[in-house]
Formats: C-alpha cells, structure tokens, sequence
C-alpha cells in the first residue's frame, strides 16, 4: 500500500516548530536560525518530503499578486501537418473528450490547442505555454509518424498518445493493437472464415507501429500449416482497381480492414458482406453503425495519457523520461452484420450402447 506523501504540518510536528518556519526553512528564507534550518531540511529528506510543483506555483503567484490561469490547466497539443482537419476527425476527438473528462475528474481542466505547424513554429507554441504558465502536456497523435516536436521539455510533465512521435521518447499511451488484431481473428474464425486477408494502407500501418501486422500474422501462425494465408494487402495508398485486383487473387472470405474505405467499395460492387465476405474494422468507430469491429476504448486512452501527465505533476518530473513507459490499453469486440454470429460446435454424437450397432457385431 502506497503512504501518502509527507506534509509541512507533518514535519513541523516532528521538529516541533510551527509549519510556517517549515515553510520558510524549506525555501530559505531569513528569518530561522541556521542550526534549525538545517536540522529542519535534514529532517524533511529523511521522511521524503518533496514540494508539490502545483502548490509552489500558485503560492508562488499569490504572493506575487496575481494568479496564473494555467496553473490547473494540462495543455492537449494536436498538431496539424499534412491533414488540416486532423485534430477534428471522430477517434481524435474521442481521445480529447476522454483526456477531458479524466482531467476535470482530478481537479485539473484540459484544453486542446489545435496547432498547425506550417503556420506556427515550435518555439512559438512553447512561449505560449510558457506564458500561460501551462507545466502538464498531452501530446497527441500525429497524422504522420516520424515527426520530431522541438519543445523545452525540460519545462513540461507529459505523455504522448500514440506511437507517431519519433523524438523525444515520452511516456506514451495507445490501443493494444498486436491484441486487437488478435482479437479480430479470433472472431472471425469462430465465425467460420479460413482466408482471413489484413487490407490497410502502409501509412495506417506505421501509426500503429506495425502492430496489426504483427498481431495478424502471428494469429495466422498459430493455425495449422495447411490452414494457414497471411493474405496482406498493404499499399502506400489504398486504391480501388489495386484493392478488387488483390481481393479476386486472393480470394478472402474473411477480411479486416484499418480504413473504411474498402467495406464502401464491397457496397458498390453488391458484394454480399457476410455471404461472400465477412468484414471487421481493427479500429471500429461509431459509422458505419452495421461494421463489426474492435473498439479501441479511445476516451480511456485519452484518459490514461492524462494519468501520466498528473502522475508526473505530483512527483516533481519534468521533462524527457530515462526509461519511458508504454500503456496498452485493450480493445473489446463489437458485433455487427458485417459477420456471422459464432458458429456453435456441434455436441459430440454418444457411442451406441451395442459398440458399432447391432448389425456391426459378430456372432462368436
């Protein structure tokens, strides 16, 4: 069972002083002998007192005379390249609706800052986290893995939402991919598909660190080498002609897709979905309402990357972590039209009482 962290009150007990010449001793203000300043100081590293950054931060501006409206606020960063519209798409805003909730839950307010980048640099959104003296960071995914973010870290407590920051290497949460990929399979197996094909595009691919790949292959793996397809269909852009020229040679009746876009072109092509092909989305979201589909539980990972960013908060750290974690969080199935319902196993037939039959038994 954790203790909870040692206060002034606390230590100025154990000194038997009052916690104000804790206070100031702590800080180093005149006004406390030496001898007890240092005994004082002794005496706080012994019980492993450290100062909540919060609470010296607002101190520290009531004192001033004036209170810095981003003391309570964690800054969701979303940065906006290739996609403009990136920050507004419907599993982004799930992930900032949960990193919402959860940081209103812990007394904190997350604010989104939708920022794009070809027409903001860097340093610029750093000044203005700075000047709203805004210490926890979220930041989100990115539209494109492999970007860099040049901030002052060593300013911030953050995570990172997703796998597409390259550098720095932050605490980071996202959806257990490998096991929804797994997942997936499994159901659709159960449902009785043996060519289960894997159709996304390699940029997809790359946001989930390969991971649905991965996932998927080694579900195939794990079937016996005559059952087994690792049908994959991973071009730099999804395309229709390429897409119906992979799906007539590979002939799936069973297929998982990251984009929506090819259950569409099954619609128009009045392909039967589930008679001819059963369909489930990796990463299913609210539309189309019919697809069956693993639910990533967005708002949770949202919620999670806040977790980190508080936990950090509350421990005094700050900056780019030596060893950083990685939370995965699992997704769930969610039925749909787009595949059958489990088939049930067939219950083993019972041996006639008379072995093979009455008509099966030799005389003796």
């Amino acid at each position: 069972m954790e203790q909870s962290r040692p206060s002034l009150a606390e230590i100025a007990r154990r000194a038997r002083v009052s916690a104000m010449t804790v206070s100031r001793a702590l800080r180093g203000q005149p006004g406390v002998a030496v001898e007890l300043a240092a005994r004082i100081r002794r005496l706080a590293a012994s019980v492993g007192y450290r100062p909540n950054p919060l609470v010296q931060a607002l101190m520290a501006q009531v004192r001033g005379g004036r209170v810095r409206r981003g003391t309570n606020v964690i800054a969701m960063l979303v940065p906006q390249l290739e996609e403009p519209g990136w920050g507004h798409k419907e599993w982004v805003q799930r992930l900032i609706r949960g990193a919402e909730q959860r940081a209103a839950t812990v007394g904190f307010r997350l604010e989104p800052f939708y920022w794009q980048r070809a027409e903001m640099a860097d340093k610029r959104i750093d000044e203005i986290l700075q000047a709203r003296g805004i210490r926890g960071v979220v930041v989100g995914p990115l539209a494109r893995p492999g970007a860099d973010l040049h901030l002052d870290w060593n300013r911030y407590a953050v995570a990172a939402i997703g796998a597409t920051l390259a550098q720095p290497r932050l605490h980071r949460v996202r959806n257990h991919a490998f096991h929804s990929a797994q997942l997936a399979v499994a159901r659709l197996r159960a449902a009785g598909c043996q060519r289960i094909g894997l159709a996304l595009s390699l940029l997809s691919g790359q946001r989930a660190d390969q991971l649905w790949q991965a996932g998927f292959l080694l579900a195939d793996h794990a079937q016996p080498p005559r059952a087994r397809a690792a049908l994959i269909h991973q071009p730099p852009r999804l395309e229709r002609d390429e897409f119906f020229a992979w799906f007539r040679r590979a002939r799936p009746d069973g297929l998982l897709l990251v984009e929506n876009l090819a259950y569409t072109w099954l619609r128009e092509a009045r392909i039967p979905v589930p008679a001819r092909v059963a369909v489930a989305q990796l990463n299913r979201n609210t539309e189309p309402a019919e697809l069956a589909g693993v639910d990533q539980h967005l708002e949770a990972v949202g919620a999670a990357a806040v977790d980190l960013v508080v936990e950090r908060l509350y421990h005094n750290e700050f900056g780019v972590p030596d060893r950083p974690k990685d939370v995965l969080i699992e997704g769930s199935w969610v039925a749909g039209t787009t595949v059958p319902p489990a088939r049930a196993e067939k219950p083993l037939s019972r041996p006639s009482p008379r072995g093979r039959g009455a008509g099966s038994l030799r005389r003796a």
